[in-house]
């Protein structure tokens, strides 16, 4: 892989784990407001296995940010 492909490759990870980054809390947050209209221990059930489901979301983002900020080194 010649250079300029190499470096787009990084900066490419670093914008995908950085829109992963900022929109994970956006989701979040509108899946719990749609929560509160539903009935309270079942969305609360929802919400744990909907968490669980996302945790990776946020580490694969750190990596793929951490991964972009590699071209910039």
């Amino acid at each position: 892989m010649d250079m300029n492909g190499g470096i787009q490759m990084y900066l490419a990870m670093l914008l995908i784990g950085g829109f992963m980054f900022l929109s994970f809390p956006f989701l979040v947050f509108e899946k719990i407001k749609k929560m509160k209209q539903e009935n309270i221990e079942e969305a609360k059930k929802k919400l744990n296995v909907f968490l669980i489901c996302t945790m990776p979301v946020p580490i694969i983002a750190i990596v793929l940010i951490l991964i972009g900020l590699k071209a910039l080194m």
